[in-house]
Formats: structure tokens, sequence, C-alpha cells
């Protein structure tokens, strides 16, 4: 019986780490209106600046900046300290384009 490589093991786990992020960010973004997660996707998916983003839903560019900054505030408080030291930025743009 051959032992599995070293490279396949990690791997595996890595597959298994990035499935786990993609689950914790999905529910932290689940937990946001529909507003805070166009707003996070025009500026993280698209990005687009504050400015444009405020053009287009009609809000001062200060206005988007304070959305995104307690949108990502209430991501951060949403998901468990484990959770957030785990999460990979990679993680978190693919949960945001979906």
């Amino acid at each position: 019986m051959a032992a599995r490589s070293p490279t396949r093991s990690a791997s595996v786990e890595d597959g298994y780490a990035r499935a786990e992020d993609r689950a914790t960010a999905q529910r932290a973004m689940a937990t946001l209106t529909a507003r805070e997660r166009d707003v996070l996707k025009m500026r993280f998916e698209q990005d687009m600046t504050q400015a444009e983003i405020g053009a287009v839903i009609g809000v001062t560019q200060m206005q988007i900046s304070r959305i995104i900054r307690k949108t990502i505030a209430r991501l951060h408080a949403t998901t468990t300290p484990a959770a957030r030291a785990e999460m990979t930025p990679d993680s978190a743009r693919s949960v945001v384009a979906a």
C-alpha cells in the first residue's frame, strides 16, 4: 500500500480550509442587507471608487465610506475569532464575487 504524498495531503487540506473559509464568509455575507452586499461587490469585485459607488446608489462618498466600514465591522462580528483568523483574503473575495 503506497503512502500518500505530503504534497497531495497538503493540497487536500488546503482545499478543505478554503471550503471552510468560503462557508464562513457565506454565512457572514447572509447577515448583510442587499445594499451592503452591493456596495461591497462594487468596491471589492468591480474595484469602483467610493465616489463612483455613491453616484450609482445616490449617496455621498462619505456615506459609502461609512457603509463599508460598518459592514466590514459587522462581518467581523458575525464570525468567530477562530474563523476570522483562518479566513484568507482570497476566500473573502470569492464570496463577495458570488
